[in-house]
């Protein structure tokens, strides 16, 4: 701005009356005097448009730089993945998202007053959960079984553990007694291993251990499971009992042979019956068995049909034999041939 004060004052005099020179008063005068001044001249003007001028040409915040910075931005709000376009579509997919009826703003809205439902019922809401916790509170200050009966019986706990008598002391006494026990030379551990390792020892012991203790069980097994004897044998025969010749050479027929040669047995019961015979019939019962390698007859007896029973009960004791027995049949009458014979025998091995 154009000082006109500083113009006036030059004007006048120091007694405030006026004065005028052409060359320094005149309004040209005045005006090129301003132009020409060095702080806020045409030249001070000059210099600060100079500056201007550089300042907007250089590269790091002139024009150019401002251009550029302008081209980035347009290329960024341009960019199909970060600009203007998908921050719109970013935005329009939030508005879907909040618009949806199952997942948006009036779905969050139903979900919040469901929530607050429950809050507000009587039986799982708000109000109940504040009675459940004051029935916890209730509990915890009950006097007989809240925190306080609890401190107590921590407290009882404790006494029983500091008592000297039954406490942790005297449990660790005891303890140490029962170590100085097991440490013991005569009849602690050292002594209890000695007589485990010499138990061990009987037991391992081929003669008198386990695997003889095992060996007579075995035995005593063997001779209990033959106590229950063999399984019975029951049969017939037909024969010429009255015209025929049995093993023996004597009339008659072979009714069985009961056990083997040179094999120990007991014979508990042997029977024969002669239903099938002749009334009057004179029945004789032989049984052979060799004596010394050479077959003997051992037993012969004669039952009468219709006055002895039909069922003979020729051994009913326990005989002992070790070679086969030979049973063979005679009848006197010729009526007998061809009828068959019923017999019925139980051994036991021995």
């Amino acid at each position: 701005m154009i000082d006109l004060e500083g113009a006036i004052a030059e004007i006048k005099n120091k007694d405030n009356t006026e004065t005028f020179n052409k060359s320094f008063h005149s309004l040209q005068a005045i005006v090129d005097n301003l132009l020409a001044h060095g702080t806020y001249g045409l030249s001070a003007l000059k210099t600060l448009l100079g500056a201007i001028e550089g300042d907007l040409g250089d590269g790091s915040y002139g024009l150019a730089a401002l251009q550029a910075l302008l081209d980035a931005i347009a290329v960024e709000l341009g960019d199909g993945t970060t600009g203007l376009a998908a921050l719109k579509a970013l935005i329009d997919a939030l508005e879907g998202k909040l618009d949806n009826g199952t997942h948006g703003l009036e779905a969050l809205k139903v979900l919040i007053d469901a929530i607050e439902t429950k809050l507000d019922d009587g039986s799982s809401g708000l109000d109940a959960l504040k009675a459940l916790i004051d029935a916890v509170e209730g509990k915890l200050d009950d006097g007989t079984h809240g925190l306080a009966a609890l401190k107590a019986l921590i407290d009882a706990v404790e006494a029983k553990m500091d008592d000297g008598t039954t406490g942790l002391a005297a449990i660790k006494a005891l303890i140490d007694a029962l170590e100085g026990k097991l440490d013991d030379g005569t009849y602690g551990l050292a002594a209890l291993k000695a007589l485990i390792d010499s138990i061990e020892a009987k037991l391992d012991d081929g003669a008198s251990g386990l695997d003889a203790l095992k060996a007579l069980i075995d035995a005593i097994e063997a001779k209990l499971d033959k106590l229950a004897g063999e399984t019975p044998v029951s049969g017939s025969v037909t024969g010429n009992w009255q015209s025929g010749t049995a093993t023996s050479g004597e009339t008659g027929a072979d009714v069985v042979t009961i056990g083997a040669n040179d094999t120990r047995k007991k014979l508990h019961s042997l029977l024969l019956s002669i239903h099938n015979f002749a009334v009057s019939a004179k029945v004789t019962v032989k049984l052979f068995m060799q004596l010394n390698g050479t077959e003997r007859k051992v037993y012969q007896e004669d039952f009468n049909k219709g006055t002895d029973p039909d069922g003979l009960w020729v051994v009913n004791g326990t005989l002992g034999i070790h070679e086969a027995l030979r049973v063979e049949v005679q009848s006197n009458r010729v009526a007998d041939n061809g009828v068959a014979l019923h017999y019925d025998y139980m051994l036991e091995a021995m």
